[in-house]
Protein backbone atom coordinates (compact mmCIF):
# COMPACT_ATOMS: atom_id res chain seq x y z
CA UNK A 1 0.00 0.00 0.00
CA UNK A 2 1.19 3.34 -0.99
CA UNK A 3 2.17 5.73 1.85
CA UNK A 4 0.14 9.56 2.02
CA UNK A 5 3.73 10.76 0.92
CA UNK A 6 3.95 8.65 -2.33
CA UNK A 7 0.60 9.56 -3.72
CA UNK A 8 0.95 13.04 -2.53
CA UNK A 9 3.85 12.85 -4.95
CA UNK A 10 2.01 11.14 -7.72
CA UNK A 11 -0.42 14.08 -7.45
CA UNK A 12 2.68 16.30 -8.01
CA UNK A 13 3.94 14.75 -10.63
CA UNK A 14 0.31 14.28 -12.46
CA UNK A 15 0.44 18.79 -11.94
CA UNK A 16 4.24 18.84 -13.15
CA UNK A 17 3.27 16.86 -16.46
CA UNK A 18 0.12 18.93 -17.12
CA UNK A 19 2.25 22.63 -16.61
CA UNK A 20 4.91 20.67 -19.03
CA UNK A 21 2.11 20.12 -21.42
CA UNK A 22 0.30 23.29 -21.25
CA UNK A 23 3.78 24.98 -21.55
CA UNK A 24 4.75 23.42 -24.34
CA UNK A 25 1.65 23.95 -26.37
CA UNK A 26 1.49 27.87 -25.87
CA UNK A 27 5.30 28.12 -26.54
CA UNK A 28 4.35 26.27 -30.15
CA UNK A 29 1.72 28.58 -30.36
CA UNK A 30 4.22 31.31 -29.92
CA UNK A 31 6.47 30.03 -32.47
CA UNK A 32 3.84 29.86 -35.62
CA UNK A 33 2.86 33.28 -34.15
CA UNK A 34 6.81 34.69 -34.08
CA UNK A 35 8.95 32.62 -35.80
CA UNK A 36 11.86 32.70 -32.93
CA UNK A 37 13.73 29.46 -31.88
CA UNK A 38 14.17 30.52 -28.55
CA UNK A 39 10.28 29.66 -28.58
CA UNK A 40 10.69 26.41 -30.36
CA UNK A 41 13.09 24.98 -28.47
CA UNK A 42 11.81 25.57 -25.04
CA UNK A 43 9.26 24.29 -26.10
CA UNK A 44 10.18 21.07 -27.25
CA UNK A 45 11.80 21.22 -23.85
CA UNK A 46 8.82 21.04 -22.38
CA UNK A 47 7.56 18.64 -24.25
CA UNK A 48 10.26 16.49 -23.71
CA UNK A 49 10.29 16.82 -20.17
CA UNK A 50 6.48 16.05 -19.69
CA UNK A 51 7.39 12.96 -21.92
CA UNK A 52 9.73 12.40 -18.80
CA UNK A 53 7.22 12.64 -16.21
CA UNK A 54 4.31 10.89 -18.05
CA UNK A 55 6.69 7.81 -18.42
CA UNK A 56 7.59 8.15 -14.54
CA UNK A 57 3.80 7.89 -13.69
CA UNK A 58 2.95 5.17 -15.93
CA UNK A 59 6.36 3.24 -15.06
CA UNK A 60 4.79 3.56 -11.33
CA UNK A 61 1.58 2.87 -12.29
CA UNK A 62 2.89 -0.06 -14.09
CA UNK A 63 4.58 -1.64 -10.97
CA UNK A 64 1.97 -1.52 -8.71
CA UNK A 65 -0.08 -3.26 -11.21
CA UNK A 66 2.44 -5.76 -11.25
CA UNK A 67 2.89 -5.64 -15.10
CA UNK A 68 5.27 -7.89 -16.15
CA UNK A 69 9.49 -6.69 -16.11
CA UNK A 70 10.05 -6.59 -19.63
CA UNK A 71 7.02 -4.12 -20.06
CA UNK A 72 8.68 -1.63 -17.16
CA UNK A 73 12.32 -1.91 -18.87
CA UNK A 74 10.78 -0.73 -21.79
CA UNK A 75 8.86 2.35 -20.18
CA UNK A 76 12.05 2.86 -18.71
CA UNK A 77 14.35 3.30 -21.65
CA UNK A 78 11.59 5.88 -22.72
CA UNK A 79 12.16 7.47 -19.46
CA UNK A 80 15.69 7.61 -20.29
CA UNK A 81 15.82 8.89 -23.83
CA UNK A 82 12.86 11.67 -23.25
CA UNK A 83 15.07 13.17 -20.49
CA UNK A 84 18.10 12.98 -22.93
CA UNK A 85 15.85 14.86 -25.39
CA UNK A 86 15.44 17.10 -22.57
CA UNK A 87 19.11 17.96 -22.28
CA UNK A 88 19.18 18.18 -25.69
CA UNK A 89 16.09 21.13 -26.29
CA UNK A 90 17.31 23.17 -22.78
CA UNK A 91 20.97 23.35 -24.57
CA UNK A 92 19.83 24.75 -27.60
CA UNK A 93 17.45 27.12 -25.88
CA UNK A 94 20.06 28.45 -23.93
CA UNK A 95 22.33 29.24 -26.78
CA UNK A 96 19.62 30.86 -28.44
CA UNK A 97 17.56 32.88 -25.32
CA UNK A 98 21.41 34.80 -24.34
CA UNK A 99 22.14 35.28 -28.37
CA UNK A 100 25.35 33.18 -28.05
CA UNK A 101 25.63 32.66 -31.84
CA UNK A 102 28.96 31.76 -32.38
CA UNK A 103 28.47 28.74 -30.35
CA UNK A 104 25.14 27.06 -32.10
CA UNK A 105 27.75 24.82 -33.54
CA UNK A 106 28.03 22.88 -30.39
CA UNK A 107 24.57 22.07 -30.34
CA UNK A 108 25.67 19.47 -33.20
CA UNK A 109 27.85 17.97 -30.61
CA UNK A 110 24.96 18.37 -28.24
CA UNK A 111 22.85 16.37 -31.16
CA UNK A 112 26.05 13.94 -31.52
CA UNK A 113 26.12 12.89 -27.55
CA UNK A 114 22.07 12.37 -27.42
CA UNK A 115 22.13 10.14 -30.27
CA UNK A 116 24.87 7.96 -29.21
CA UNK A 117 23.27 8.03 -25.65
CA UNK A 118 19.72 7.33 -26.76
CA UNK A 119 21.54 4.70 -29.00
CA UNK A 120 23.07 3.03 -25.90
CA UNK A 121 19.77 2.86 -24.50
CA UNK A 122 18.18 1.20 -27.19
CA UNK A 123 20.60 -1.38 -27.05
CA UNK A 124 21.24 -2.25 -23.76
CA UNK A 125 19.48 -4.44 -21.91
CA UNK A 126 18.91 -3.15 -18.20
CA UNK A 127 18.09 -4.28 -14.66
CA UNK A 128 15.23 -2.86 -12.29
CA UNK A 129 16.29 -2.65 -8.58
CA UNK A 130 13.34 -2.47 -6.78
CA UNK A 131 13.36 -1.95 -2.39
CA UNK A 132 10.42 -2.13 -0.68
CA UNK A 133 8.07 0.74 -0.38
CA UNK A 134 10.24 2.11 -2.96
CA UNK A 135 8.10 2.97 -6.28
CA UNK A 136 10.60 4.26 -8.27
CA UNK A 137 13.86 1.64 -9.64
CA UNK A 138 17.31 1.93 -9.65
CA UNK A 139 17.71 1.30 -13.62
CA UNK A 140 21.07 -0.97 -14.11
CA UNK A 141 21.76 -0.60 -18.16
CA UNK A 142 24.06 -3.08 -19.54
CA UNK A 143 26.52 -0.35 -21.05
CA UNK A 144 27.52 3.17 -19.50
CA UNK A 145 24.14 5.22 -20.17
CA UNK A 146 25.27 8.19 -18.03
CA UNK A 147 21.63 9.86 -19.34
CA UNK A 148 21.12 11.81 -15.83
CA UNK A 149 24.87 12.94 -14.57
CA UNK A 150 24.08 14.53 -19.19
CA UNK A 151 20.79 16.48 -17.86
CA UNK A 152 22.50 17.23 -14.76
CA UNK A 153 24.97 19.23 -16.37
CA UNK A 154 23.16 21.08 -19.36
CA UNK A 155 21.09 22.22 -16.45
CA UNK A 156 24.16 23.35 -14.84
CA UNK A 157 25.46 25.34 -17.78
CA UNK A 158 22.19 26.49 -18.33
CA UNK A 159 22.26 27.55 -14.89
CA UNK A 160 25.37 29.31 -14.99
CA UNK A 161 24.65 31.40 -18.40
CA UNK A 162 21.23 32.66 -16.44
CA UNK A 163 23.14 34.12 -13.80
CA UNK A 164 26.05 35.61 -15.92
CA UNK A 165 23.22 37.49 -17.80
CA UNK A 166 21.06 38.16 -15.26
CA UNK A 167 24.03 40.02 -13.37
CA UNK A 168 25.08 41.69 -16.59
CA UNK A 169 21.68 42.95 -17.76
CA UNK A 170 18.89 45.04 -16.38
CA UNK A 171 15.19 45.56 -16.28
CA UNK A 172 12.87 42.42 -17.35
CA UNK A 173 15.92 40.80 -19.15
CA UNK A 174 17.32 40.80 -15.47
CA UNK A 175 14.68 39.33 -14.30
CA UNK A 176 13.64 36.60 -16.62
CA UNK A 177 17.08 35.47 -16.56
CA UNK A 178 16.84 35.11 -12.50
CA UNK A 179 13.78 32.87 -12.94
CA UNK A 180 15.86 30.67 -15.17
CA UNK A 181 18.53 29.86 -12.89
CA UNK A 182 15.80 29.38 -10.28
CA UNK A 183 14.14 27.09 -12.51
CA UNK A 184 17.61 25.45 -13.33
CA UNK A 185 18.58 25.14 -9.32
CA UNK A 186 15.39 23.56 -8.82
CA UNK A 187 16.09 20.74 -11.02
CA UNK A 188 18.99 19.86 -10.06
CA UNK A 189 17.68 19.49 -6.70
CA UNK A 190 15.10 17.38 -7.44
CA UNK A 191 17.55 15.43 -9.11
CA UNK A 192 19.52 14.95 -6.10
CA UNK A 193 16.35 14.45 -4.46
CA UNK A 194 15.56 11.42 -6.92
CA UNK A 195 19.11 9.90 -6.08
CA UNK A 196 18.63 10.01 -2.41
CA UNK A 197 14.99 8.58 -2.33
CA UNK A 198 16.88 5.78 -4.41
CA UNK A 199 19.03 5.42 -2.07
CA UNK A 200 17.48 5.28 1.34
CA UNK A 201 14.03 4.68 0.35
CA UNK A 202 12.44 7.71 2.29
CA UNK A 203 9.09 8.70 0.87
CA UNK A 204 9.79 12.48 1.66
CA UNK A 205 12.60 12.65 -0.86
CA UNK A 206 10.13 11.40 -3.47
CA UNK A 207 7.59 14.39 -2.54
CA UNK A 208 10.79 16.73 -2.56
CA UNK A 209 11.54 15.97 -5.89
CA UNK A 210 8.65 16.28 -7.46
CA UNK A 211 7.55 19.40 -5.66
CA UNK A 212 10.92 20.83 -6.87
CA UNK A 213 9.92 19.75 -10.72
CA UNK A 214 6.44 21.54 -10.16
CA UNK A 215 7.83 24.26 -8.52
CA UNK A 216 10.29 24.78 -11.59
CA UNK A 217 7.41 24.05 -14.00
CA UNK A 218 6.34 27.39 -12.85
CA UNK A 219 8.88 28.96 -12.89
CA UNK A 220 9.95 28.23 -16.70
CA UNK A 221 6.45 28.67 -17.51
CA UNK A 222 7.23 32.71 -17.17
CA UNK A 223 9.16 31.97 -20.69
CA UNK A 224 5.43 31.18 -22.26
CA UNK A 225 6.01 33.59 -24.36
CA UNK A 226 9.70 34.76 -25.03
CA UNK A 227 9.90 36.49 -28.24
CA UNK A 228 10.54 39.83 -26.33
CA UNK A 229 13.59 38.70 -24.16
Amino acid sequence: MLSTLTIISIFAEIFAAGIFLVGALTLFKSFLSFRKLKALYLGLFFLAFFAYVFATIISQMMFNLGWELSRLIEVQKAIAISLVLSSLFLFAFTLEIFGAKKLRWSNLLALFLSAVLSYRVLESSANLIYREGIIEPIVVFSSAVPFKPFFALVTFLSLVAAFLAAFSSTGGRRTLSFYLGFSNILLLGALLSAFLYGRFGEAGYLLASWVLVLISGFAASLFKDPHPF
